[in-house]
């Protein structure tokens, strides 16, 4: 896969709902990150076989599957990938959620939730603040 500036961030944002997906990929654009997103699980197991990424950005739901199951193949996934470096996980969901809900994770850390339908100055404001920390 090329990106437009191979010393940005790697993202990836998996998110089933396009008008969920347009806000977050263009905050993380103009921060200058290098963006992929998928719309679909189908989608998703192409695109994460190819290579590691500094941040995912996961709805909790693509059906057919759980926020739990994304995250354990991202996990099982990162394992031929693994030097040492652990890549952050923010969840893009409108659910509420319970830290309890989310696996333990070694090649994952689990860095904070976003609420779907906040308003796009605070999405902007939590993200510039949870991807520069």
């Amino acid at each position: 896969m090329k990106y437009k500036n191979d010393e940005s961030k790697k993202v990836l944002v998996i998110e089933d709902q396009v008008s969920a997906m347009v806000p977050i990929v263009s905050i993380l654009e103009n921060l200058k990150m290098n963006v992929c997103y998928v719309f679909s699980y189908k989608n998703f197991e192409n695109v994460i076989l190819k290579e590691k990424y500094d941040y995912y950005i996961i709805d909790w739901t693509v059906p057919p599957h759980s926020g739990q199951e994304i995250v354990l193949l991202i996990e099982k996934h990162l394992q031929k990938f693994y030097s040492g470096s652990v890549s952050k996980l923010f969840i893009y969901s409108g659910q509420n959620l319970s830290l309890s809900e989310i696996p333990e994770l070694k090649r994952l850390r689990y860095c904070g939730h976003w609420k779907k339908g906040e308003n796009i100055a605070h999405l902007v404001r939590q993200v510039n603040r949870s991807l520069n920390s």
